[in-house]
């Protein structure tokens, strides 16, 4: 979802011949990626407990076809 947020963004600079709006793209995806979201990650534990840290080491990144939960639907 936050890459589409981000292609969707850069889709309207290059449709407006934006190049500004470019290039702020690519800046808040970087930002996003290495300053935001890892603090993020980290502090979820500490806000969700146990369980979203449990969820959270079960899914791969960039890989949720693959992944199988271990709830079972009734």
């Amino acid at each position: 979802m936050a890459v589409a947020g981000i292609v969707q963004g850069a889709a309207i600079g290059v449709i407006l011949q934006s190049w500004l709006v470019v290039a702020s793209e690519v800046v808040d995806s970087l930002l996003w990626n290495y300053a935001i979201r890892p603090n993020a990650l980290a502090a979820l534990p500490a806000r969700a407990g146990s369980t979203a840290s449990a969820l959270g080491l079960g899914v791969p990144s960039g890989d949720a076809r693959r992944f199988r939960s271990p709830i079972k639907v009734i």
